[in-house]
């Protein structure tokens, strides 16, 4: 399997976040890029982390889901396992 580059990954986190690549705040732009940053090889994982904020516009959950992921643990079921 070929890993991403940067660009790609950048692309296909934000097409699931956001459902487009432009147009984003700052603060989500930069939080966005940690996310990337930390799975930009991972695709499934890009896409799967962009569906499940998809749609939360509260910055500190963004924050709480970087920062349990970087921990090692779950975030599904943390805010709203509806979605899933």
């Amino acid at each position: 399997m070929a890993f991403l580059e940067e660009k790609q990954a950048r692309e296909l986190f934000m097409f699931h976040a956001f459902k487009h690549a432009n147009g984003v705040t700052n603060d989500f732009e930069n939080i966005s890029m940690e996310i990337i940053k930390a799975w930009w090889a991972l695709p499934l994982s890009l896409e799967i982390l962009g569906y499940y904020l998809h749609g939360i516009c509260d910055l500190e959950i963004w924050k709480d889901a970087l920062r349990e992921l970087k921990a090692g643990r779950n975030i599904i079921g943390g805010y709203d396992n509806e979605m899933f």
